[in-house]
């Protein structure tokens, strides 16, 4: 073999690879289809050593063109050795396995010879290339351990294709004898390539399919990520909204009542560090307010302290006024802010003001926390506290704050995306301070992320700040959500080329393999039209049962169109509301709802049809074929086609009648028990406040009888019996009334 050959098919392996490592689907670092690895085969087997040296330097050629296209440098020199040593390597064994065939070299005419050429040229020698130059590109740190099978399973179907392509093409154009192949050629070189240009555009399309779909996976993500940390964030502003609305209330709020109250929300919210109250210390009033701390037990040998660059605490500098920390819990992690003034800390000093100046809450820059400075970055949101009798101009009482660690808030969502995103936040607040703008994640997360296939970057809302979110795909993000079409499209591939070219190698040599080939296509179409039947009998079977379960259900059910009309209900619907069908199929969801509750009906049901909302819940009134109101509880869902259009929806419709009657008939009975509660308290009242007094007379008028108070006359003694007969019959009529 010349040099120009040996030049000549390196350079068409190196550019046939080129034009084949385009097609390499998400996340491959190889291809589906790769014909130089059949250009290296048939090189082996037509020119033995000096077809060996071409692939090598093919390969070689290949890596230099792949990097320097890429604007990349160029590999390490252990791969520019090692993956052309690989491709040769397999070209030398396959070439050794097919010269060990029944009567190899031989025209391929027979199923004797053209199977084990085909299964050992392409399967079994393939494995070589993909078990040796996947582990070194591991090793060597080009491709990430995680994706190392798929690249391997895409490595091997890519080269196995590439040798049934592309092998009896260059066989059928150069193997000698030429009169063995004579008026071959064309019936095998132009199927072929017909066959590889189809493999190839349906790689094309699944490959754009499958970065389309692993871009849309990732956005989802990606958005689920941005609303999870901002509900996150949110619940925290929750905490200090409630903190505000505690301590402006007046109410003499202790440190005991502070405890108790941010029991709750530490208990529930990843993240929350701290909640506090620092109250505003005029200078003149610092000394006093000290004592007063000490005596209530906030802390022994409690002081103002100012905090440093370096962390440290000393007493507080003289100023006009400070926002000293009274109140913080859990005391235990956080014993060391008691007392701190806030004005001290530059970011805190800074949000305090906007704070104030506000009303709003403000947050800080992020900067490391008092009481734990080394776990990283945590902001403190204010909010400013007022007197209730304040009038304009007046100084605040203090500021209630909420402490967050921003690596534990952002942890719980870490963790859940961790295998397949990873993302960092910054402060992208116009005008931030001169904190670091990076305040969670990893710290060189954006010069990272620029080079990354899959990223975004979102803004999150917190109090007055404005913080960035940036977010890429892991390299294992692309296999995790790649689906199995590329492989069933390669294993597709595979078999139909292998297919083709023995079938084309076949009917070219011996044309009575035509109707063996024939045979077998209409077994499988055959196949094929049974599996369909079979399925649809399958499909009326689901329809009849689902249209059966439509029909026996114990609660309504409806389809309704965009335009409000009922499509479809079931019998219970038609108990439910007293109607017939046909009555109800002529109506519209306003017309059916009691007329009373339309106008309240009305927004939720118009953002169910346009598409705004996906469900729809409510409990209102329907009017009933008879003019009489039935409680329902409605649970709608919007239907959508395969391209996201909102087609109609269905619903299910509960008789709520029972329940309300039920809650009716226990607020009767509690109106009743506190009604008869009254009474008998009534009663209790009434006999003490009567029978004491009459109980009284009647013993003061037995005395008089008694002779003990000395003789009385006889008209006194009868004054004193009347007196006495009255008495007790009027606490008879007493008991009569309260017995």
């Amino acid at each position: 073999m010349k040099p120009t050959a040996i030049i000549l098919v390196a350079v068409s392996y190196a550019l046939l690879g080129l034009l084949s490592l385009r097609l390499a689907i998400p996340p491959g670092y190889a291809t589906p289809v790769f014909p130089s690895a059949g250009i290296g085969l048939a090189a082996a087997l037509l020119c033995g050593r000096c077809g060996l040296v071409a692939v090598f330097l093919g390969t070689l050629l290949l890596q230099i063109l792949k990097t320097t296209l890429a604007g990349a440098p160029l590999p390490p020199m252990q791969l520019l050795v090692l993956l052309p040593a690989g491709a040769m390597l397999q070209a030398w064994l396959s070439a050794r396995l097919v010269h060990r065939t029944p009567g190899f070299p031989n025209r391929l005419d027979t199923v004797r010879t053209i199977v084990p050429f085909l299964l050992l040229a392409g399967p079994v020698g393939c494995l070589v290339n993909a078990s040796l130059s996947v582990p070194v590109l591991v090793v060597s740190g080009t491709l990430p351990a995680s994706t190392a099978l798929d690249t391997w399973w895409t490595w091997w179907l890519g080269d196995a294709v590439g040798v049934m392509v592309a092998t009896p093409i260059v066989l059928a154009l150069f193997a000698r004898p030429r009169t063995d192949w004579h008026g071959r050629r064309a019936a095998i070189v132009v199927p072929m390539l017909i066959a590889n240009g189809l493999v190839t555009l349906a790689i094309v399309q699944i490959g754009k399919f499958e970065r389309e779909r692993i871009t849309a996976a990732f956005e989802r993500e990606a958005i689920f990520t941005r609303n999870a940390l901002t509900e996150r964030f949110s619940s925290q502003l929750l905490a200090l909204e409630a903190a505000h609305a505690l301590m402006e209330t007046g109410l003499g709020v202790d440190a005991r009542h502070f405890e108790r109250f941010a029991s709750g929300w530490l208990g529930q919210l990843s993240g929350l560090r701290a909640i506090g109250w620092s109250t505003r210390v005029p200078a003149a009033e610092r000394a006093a307010f000290e004592a007063r701390s000490v005596e209530r037990g906030n802390a022994p040998g409690f002081r103002i302290v100012d905090r440093d660059v370096h962390d440290r605490l000393s007493p507080a500098a003289p100023a006009d006024a400070y926002f000293a920390i009274t109140y913080i819990e859990p005391m235990a992690n956080n014993r060391r802010a008691l007392g701190l003034n806030q004005l001290s800390v530059p970011a805190a000093r800074t949000a305090i003001t906007r704070a104030i100046d506000s009303g709003r809450p403000a947050a800080s820059a992020g900067f490391a926390l008092t009481q734990s400075p080394d776990q990283g970055l945590g902001v403190v949101v204010y909010r400013r506290v007022d007197a209730p009798e304040r009038t304009p101009g007046d100084p605040p009482l203090g500021v209630v704050f909420a402490t967050l660690q921003l690596d534990e808030v952002i942890g719980g969502i870490a963790a859940v995306t961790g295998d397949r995103l990873e993302f960092c936040l910054h402060d992208a607040t116009e005008a931030a301070e001169a904190a670091p703008r990076w305040l969670a994640g990893a710290a060189d997360c954006e010069a990272r992320f620029a080079s990354a296939v899959h990223r975004m970057q979102v803004d999150i809302p917190f109090a007055d700040r404005s913080w960035r979110l940036s977010l890429a795909a892991k390299p294992r993000f692309a296999a995790i959500h790649g689906s199995w079409a590329p492989m069933w499209i390669s294993i597709g591939a595979l078999v139909s080329v292998g297919l083709l070219g023995a079938f084309l190698l076949i009917t070219s040599g011996r044309a009575r393999r035509v109707e063996e080939l024939v045979a077998s296509r209409t077994a499988a179409l055959r196949h094929e039209v049974a599996e369909r039947r079979t399925a649809n009998a399958a499909l009326r079977e689901s329809e009849q049962l689902l249209r059966t379960m439509f029909e026996t259900s114990s609660v309504g059910m409806i389809y309704c169109g965009l335009d409000g009309r009922y499509l479809k209900v079931n019998r219970r619907f038609l108990e439910i509301t007293r109607r017939t069908e046909a009555e109800v199929l002529s109506m519209t969801i306003p017309e059916m709802t009691w007329p009373e509750d339309r106008v309240r009906d009305a927004p939720a049901v118009e953002r169910l049809m346009s598409g705004r909302s996906d469900t729809y819940h409510t409990q209102k009134r329907y009017q009933r074929g008879d003019g009489t109101p039935v409680d329902v509880e409605i649970f709608s869902a919007l239907h959508r086609d395969a391209s996201g259009r909102p087609q109609h929806t269905v619903g299910i419709v509960l008789d709520n009648t029972a329940a309300r009657q039920l809650l009716a008939a226990q607020r009767a009975r509690a109106i009743a028990e506190a009604a008869n509660r009254a009474k008998t308290d009534f009663l209790s009242r009434m006999s003490h406040e009567l029978r004491t007094p009459l109980n009284a007379l009647l013993g003061f008028a037995q005395l008089l009888r008694s002779g003990d108070g000395g003789t009385l006359s006889e008209r006194q003694q009868q004054r004193v019996a009347g007196i006495e007969r009255a008495g007790w019959h009027l606490l008879d009529m007493i008991d009569d009334v309260l017995d």
